[in-house]
């Protein structure tokens, strides 16, 4: 139950932040999932990187009509993190 606790906690933190206030929550779970997965525990770093990730400009509208956003092409979280390094690179002020 502890492992449900820690990602409800990072996902709730990420979903109240400003920054996510018009993307979807399953996609922030998501990337709260993968991170801890892969052993990032801390509910505050996951919401961080989540919101980091999640309102990048990696993510683009699923419909026009839509404030909800999906990962561009239906990428996963890998493929993000790469998109968002490549564009780091090339623009460091982003």
């Amino acid at each position: 139950m502890h492992d449900v606790d820690v990602m409800r906690n990072a996902v709730s933190m990420a979903v109240s932040s400003p920054e996510t206030a018009d993307i979807d929550p399953e996609a922030i779970a998501r990337i709260v999932f993968w991170f801890y997965r892969r052993g990032l525990a801390d509910p505050e770093k996951l919401s961080d990187i989540a919101v980091f990730l999640a309102s990048s400009r990696a993510f683009i509208p699923s419909d026009r009509g839509s404030h909800h956003h999906q990962l561009t092409g239906g990428a996963d979280v890998p493929d993000l993190l790469q998109s968002i390094l490549r564009s780091r690179r090339r623009n460091p002020t982003a």
